[in-house]
């Protein structure tokens, strides 16, 4: 299979299972009671984390019974451990007084038999510091009204972003949590579910009509009103200033030149989406060498080249009844071959590759690009090197040698660069800020992505609030689990910044009955630190193209 089928194959199996994936398992849903025939469980909330290396038999997810996770689904080993079984393993540990990785061994959750990235033997891991964040506390302190329900991803959904199964995988999981939720919800009362997802994919159309983002909305509206209501906390995304989002309005008749800038060693496929609010457009992609593409509605819906082994394909979408967008997708071949497995594969060339977006109809057009996601996480070898738009006009960095945070006055745009499965309806968007100790340096960090974009209901979606996601700019991130009992690190991004939201929106029910409304306008801060709600200033610099930092611990001046 060529690299471009197997892109196109990657992407429809994606589709395909998310569709197949919800209505197996809205049919499968067992009946349940309505609300109003339900008493609520006071301060009962139920914590779900969706990541990869959930340190499960960590101390800080442990009650005076056992273990407080309820289960958790190891997707790469399609295991699911209940909290019987983790809590036995836990006991027998301690017993022998052996570290925790003897239990994952023992539950199949780690094989060093086995090649690939293994996240529970190194000493931190992003699935255990974000739940510990959500839902961790000291074994002391013998919670009870925080079930944990879990579900680790296999490396094929995370490891790689190109080709990922995330939004698969991730999907298959919300239904997991829901179920098992419904297994331990006492009877006749209410289990609330906050569910915590933090990856950030930058591919989509970024208005809530991705299938993803759809199917989330609408496990949220079904699940309301049964014994497990449920709220979705997603990261906003950290992709600010990677220069991956280009937006132009072109005028009628007239063409935009965007440039892209592909990088050598590139050992994985390069994506790049352009989406379009009307049909009449032409896109010609001219590579650094070898013939040039094109496509439009009028004339090609898809065309690929091979001249001299080099290989890139374009294909041309019109809108449907979810999105009426219009998508062109260009396929790049890995600049660079990974010795021995794929040294025989044809590869495309690095460098500045030329689009010429033009529109032929009679109204302007408004024109955004999105940039895949290609770098390699942390702890991996590396494969994939990010892609981005090279343009001249993009002014990085101030007279003073630091990063402009807010810029963009040609086609790059710092604003509108939330989470690719993040401009949902219903989710709570969260992006980070620098905690600081002072006022001046209480502000989103450079990587924290930012609004507004228009969803398709026509109403603007933009990062809910803000929690940190920095302690200071000398003490970068934020302490949380590593992946041994006792154990500390820290670890940034807007990731960590989530799933501390995950943990008040989860306080909030459990004080008021009810959960707080994803509107920015309606966070108030229950306290100085841990949430500052997005305000009016706020907006104008997330959303707009000018600096303005922060001066007090209340807003923007």
């Amino acid at each position: 299979m060529s690299g471009s089928d197997y892109g196109i194959f990657i992407l429809g199996l994606i589709v395909v299972a998310i569709v197949v994936a919800v209505l197996v398992w809205l049919y499968r849903r067992p009946p349940q009671q309505p609300m109003t025939a339900r008493a609520r469980a006071p301060n009962l909330v139920a914590i779900g984390v969706i990541d990869q290396g959930i340190a499960f038999a960590h101390q800080r997810f442990r009650n005076a019974a056992g273990t407080r996770v309820a289960a958790i689904w190891v997707q790469d080993q399609d295991a699911i451990l209940d909290q019987a079984t983790i809590t036995l393993a836990i006991a027998n540990a301690k017993t022998r007084g052996e570290p925790d990785d003897v239990i994952y061994r023992a539950l199949g959750a780690l094989d060093y038999s086995q090649p690939g990235y293994k996240p529970l033997a190194m000493r931190r891991a992003h699935g255990t510091h974000v739940l510990d964040l959500a839902a961790g506390a000291a074994e002391s302190e013998d919670i009870r009204d925080r079930p944990i329900i879990a579900v680790d991803m296999p490396e094929s959904a995370v490891g790689d972003p190109v080709g990922s199964t995330l939004k698969a995988h991730a999907l298959l999981g919300i239904f997991f949590i829901l179920e098992e939720a419904a297994k331990i919800c006492p009877a006749n009362q209410t289990l609330p579910v906050v569910i915590n997802l933090s990856y950030g994919p930058y591919d989509g159309p970024h208005d809530g009509s991705t299938d993803f983002e759809r199917a989330v909305d609408l496990i949220q509206q079904l699940w309301e009103g049964t014994s497990t209501p449920v709220r979705f906390v997603f990261a906003a995304g950290n992709s600010r200033l990677l220069r991956v989002h280009a937006s132009e309005t072109i005028p009628a008749g007239q063409k935009k030149d965007w440039s892209w800038r592909v990088q050598p060693e590139d050992k994985t496929p390069s994506f790049l989406e352009l989406w379009f609010d009307l049909p009449n457009v032409s896109v010609e992609l001219v590579p650094p060498v070898g013939s040039k593409l094109q496509v439009s509605q009028a004339k090609l819906v898809d065309t690929q080249s091979s001249v001299s082994g080099i290989r890139y394909r374009m294909t041309f979408t019109t809108g449907v009844a979810a999105s009426p967008k219009t998508r062109v997708v260009i396929f790049l071949a890995p600049t660079a071959t990974d010795p021995p497995l794929a040294s025989n594969q044809p590869t495309a060339p690095a460098g500045l590759w030329r689009l010429e977006v033009r529109n032929t109809g009679a109204a302007p057009v408004v024109a955004d690009g999105w940039i895949r996601r290609d770098e390699t996480l942390t702890g991996r070898r590396a494969h994939g090197r990010q892609a981005y738009f090279d343009d001249p006009s993009y002014q990085r960095f101030s007279d003073k040698t630091r990063p402009i945070e807010f810029g963009g006055n040609g086609y790059v745009k710092t604003r509108e660069t939330l989470s690719g499965i993040a401009t949902g309806q219903s989710t709570f968007v969260i992006g980070g800020y620098c905690r600081g100790f002072e006022s001046s340096q209480m502000r989103p960090p450079p990587y924290s992505s930012g609004g507004p974009h228009l969803t398709i209901a026509g109403t603007p979606k933009l990062p809910t609030c803000l929690f940190p996601s920095e302690d200071s700019i000398a003490c970068r991130g934020v302490l949380a689990a590593g992946v041994q009992s006792g154990s500390t690190v820290a670890m940034n991004v807007t990731s960590v910044a989530a799933p501390q939201a995950a943990r008040w929106i989860a306080d909030q029910r459990a004080t008021t009955g009810a959960f707080p409304t994803p509107a920015f306008a309606n966070l108030v801060q229950p306290r100085i630190d841990p949430i500052r709600p997005i305000s009016a200033a706020d907006i104008s610099a997330f959303c707009g193209d000018g600096l303005m930092p922060i001066s007090s611990r209340t807003g923007r001046p």
